[in-house]
């Protein structure tokens, strides 16, 4: 018990609210305890170190959770267990530690007892620990929760993720309700939701702006603005100026709902136009990568004569953002690398002063060419663990209320510029967030009073503000969402015709009329609706334990709030419609293909003679032993004079779980070409393992011998992971590796001109 009662007593020292509901928080963290040694003392005398390792993880596991909630607010789950194999995550929150203190203290004692106390306990002491873990736990199941209480409060991680996995197990298989077009079987459940343009334009026609800046701030939420916090009953929260000065100068959405946690579901919403899985799903961002099954906003505006860019302060591969923008219509996407300066750095990208003082240069650049443009931007120094430099603001309490502080002052300097140069004329700039990290600790967000439900609801209260519109500042109270955004920029560039597939309303109408906003928080496993009858709706999708209450919309994030009868007839929709959110599903497949560039042409000026470019910088791909790659490149160069020398390399990435086995990066496979004017490089390889590869990339680089304007022009850049049959022997085997010339030029083969070869 040692671990979880000293995690539980360090967040109730942490979060105000204590209560009695904390006592039943003990009592499952002492029931999982007891189930727990009830194995561990039979395992002790089969192995001492399995029992010592089986109560490190125990122990890990507990502080993990102390991590989720303080940085999340919720209960650790394990449905993100995933996420620890990837680089990214493992190094930029994983190893974050915000408590080591406390992270020893949790380790020492259960190890100690796990090593060498409980070989001293009998069978005896394994059948009442048994019998009390299972009566404890048994009697919790049969006590509803509260609603005024926090969940973490109730219920410990392993009791909580235990009876999940449990329900899981027993649910009926759901295969019946996914769909290839998740957007079209929630229409047939609530038609309501298909493109709405009947309201009343809010904006004149002659206010229409060209040009789209699409600013997405990594888990902000309307809660901290006092201007969009007000309406709800809040006060004094959080003092975000810039971002309250420019709700009070354009359009500002109070009530803007964003659909579910974490950003891979918000950004997909954003820029699809429909919810995300509403029930505990694969993400369709995720499944969007590989497959997919709607035209989106970028897609849309690029076809209509747009150039559509896409920037974060964040590495690509992390959600596959590197495979889903490409594919959700965007020409050119740019990651953490392109950011070469940083105030503060660390393994989830660069901070975001850094990253608004440097993408300046992008908006120049996009505002240059003559083709009207859609950039969308992502900031991640408000994510966990943050990203603030160290001095900056240091007397305000809490790292998050800091990070926040930090990207509210930048994010004005960068709007401020832009305004200065006249960067933002004929510009619609709507500033929202990807997810929203609510009314939860450090104290300086949450007062002691918001607990239980309404801390729930503030995970999903997100943030929007529309400047540059035209339209007259105003704050507008009713209820919208983040589907909503991708109509709502195309009803705004007149371009309403083609958007006719996405679903919501658009942010510039008045409407007349109520409708059904559903949303939902996997942490919680549960779904939720405003319905047009003033009722909020929340069902678990597990057990089926429904909920209702009578609220004023437009203040559904405030704790005013009335508990009625649920109606199992008409109610019965939220959990209907969650179930036919997510998509078919990834299933097994032969081969996966990943695109290596974001756009078929990468212009090379004339620093390329001096500093290699990046062409593309590949993926991240754990390759298992039945698996295989199958790279193809197809480029030609244009340009001169001289030539341009391309540098082809893939290797295996030095991550920390391959560093601690003392397994190197190797570079296993390199091909350096020079192509002139006109040529075309081919190059086709297979990559196979007999042992699991992690992290294998792929990347290029080009350098000019003599300068100039060149550019290199992709006809095909592919990796394939395959599988299946007709695996190739392991090693690296080169099929093709070839410059085709032209007419006037003689040929210079890069390779063996299509014989195989074994490297």
């Amino acid at each position: 018990m040692a671990a979880p009662f000293a995690v539980r007593l360090a967040l109730i020292s942490e979060m105000p609210g204590a209560g009695v509901d904390d006592l039943r928080g003990f009592a499952s963290d002492a029931g999982s305890a007891a189930l727990l040694l009830a194995l561990l003392i039979p395992l002790t005398r089969l192995s001492r170190w399995a029992a010592v390792a089986v109560t490190g993880i125990w122990s890990l596991a507990h502080y993990a959770n102390y991590e989720t909630i303080t940085g999340l607010g919720s209960v650790a789950s394990a449905l993100d267990a995933h996420f620890l194999a990837d680089p990214t995550f493992l190094r930029g929150s994983a190893l974050a530690v915000g408590h080591p203190l406390l992270l020893a203290g949790v380790l020492a004692l259960p190890l100690g007892l796990g090593a060498w106390g409980l070989r001293r306990l009998s069978g005896r002491s394994a059948v009442a620990c048994g019998a009390l873990g299972a009566v404890l736990l048994g009697g919790l199941s049969l006590l509803p929760r509260s609603d005024a209480a926090a969940v973490w409060r109730q219920v410990g991680v392993a009791h909580e993720n235990g009876g999940y996995l449990v329900r899981l197990a027993l649910a009926p298989d759901d295969d019946r309700h996914r769909f290839p077009d998740p957007a079209s079987a929630m229409l047939d459940v609530v038609p309501e939701l298909a493109a709405n343009l009947d309201g009343v334009p809010r904006v004149p026609e002659s206010g229409r702006a060209r040009n789209v800046l699409l600013i997405v701030l990594e888990a902000f939420s309307g809660a901290y603005v006092p201007t969009l916090s007000a309406p709800h009953g809040y006060q004094g929260l959080l003092e975000l100026p810039e971002l309250d000065r420019l709700a009070h100068s354009g359009l500002a959405f109070s009530t803007f709902v964003n659909h579910q946690r974490k950003t891979s579901r918000g950004m997909y919403s954003l820029l699809c136009g429909e919810p995300p899985g509403l029930v505990p799903s694969t993400p369709k961002m995720t499944e969007f990568a590989y497959r997919p099954w709607r035209e989106c906003l970028p897609s849309v505006l690029r076809d209509a004569g747009y150039l559509t860019v896409y920037q974060q302060a964040a590495p690509l591969p992390f959600m596959l953002k590197d495979q889903f923008m490409p594919r959700a219509g965007f020409e050119r996407v740019y990651g953490h690398e392109v950011f070469d300066q940083a105030y503060m750095r660390s393994h989830w990208g660069v901070d975001d002063r850094a990253f608004f003082e440097q993408t300046v240069a992008r908006v120049r650049e996009v505002r240059a060419q003559p083709r009207p443009w859609f950039l969308t931007l992502l900031t991640v120094g408000t994510h966990h663990p943050t990203i603030v430099p160290r001095g900056w603001e240091a007397n305000k309490v809490g790292r998050l209320v800091r990070a926040l502080r930090y990207a509210d002052h930048y994010l004005g300097e960068f709007l401020r510029t832009l305004e200065a140069e006249g960067l933002l004329d004929d510009t619609l700039v709507l500033i929202t967030s990807d997810e929203a990290a609510g009314l939860r600790a450090p104290s300086p967000l949450k007062p002691a009073e918001v607990q239980g439900l309404t801390l729930q609801l503030s995970e999903n209260w997100g943030l929007m503000v529309a400047l540059g519109s035209g339209a007259e500042p105003a704050r507008v109270a009713e209820p919208y969402s983040q589907m909503d955004v991708a109509l709502s920029i195309v009803d705004y560039l007149g371009l309403a015709d083609r958007g006719r597939h996405f679903l919501g309303r658009s942010l510039f109408r008045d409407y007349a009329e109520p409708r059904w906003v559903f949303f939902a928080n996997s942490s919680y496993v549960k779904a939720s609706a405003l319905d047009p009858f003033g009722h909020l709706l929340m069902c678990n999708v597990l057990t089926n334990d429904c909920r209702k209450w009578r609220v004023d919309a437009s203040r559904a994030f405030g704790d005013q709030r009335e508990r009625v009868e649920w109606n199992a007839e008409t109610d019965a929709v939220v959990d209907r419609l969650a179930r036919r959110s997510p998509s078919l599903g990834l299933s097994p497949v032969e081969r996966r293909d990943y695109n290596l560039v974001g756009s078929e042409t990468v212009p090379l000026d004339d620093s390329a003679r001096t500093a290699r470019k990046v062409v593309h910088g590949g993926q991240h791909i754990d390759l298992r032993p039945d698996q295989w790659l199958e790279i193809e490149v197809e480029v030609e160069a244009r340009g001169g004079p001289g030539a341009i020398e391309l540098l082809h390399y893939i290797r295996n990435s030095r991550t920390w779980s391959l560093e601690r086995k003392g397994v190197k990066s190797v570079t296993m496979f390199k091909d350096r070409v020079r192509i002139h004017d006109g040529e075309t490089y081919r190059l086709l390889y297979t990559v196979a393992n007999d042992r699991m590869l992690q992290g294998v990339k792929c990347q290029s680089y080009a350098t000019t011998t003599m300068g100039g304007d060149w550019e290199l022009v992709f006809h095909k850049a592919r990796m394939s992971v395959r599988s299946g049959p007709g695996r190739p022997q392991s090693g690296v085997h080169k099929i093709r590796s070839e410059v085709v010339p032209t007419p006037a030029r003689a040929a210079t083969p890069a390779g063996d001109g299509g014989q195989e070869e074994s490297a």
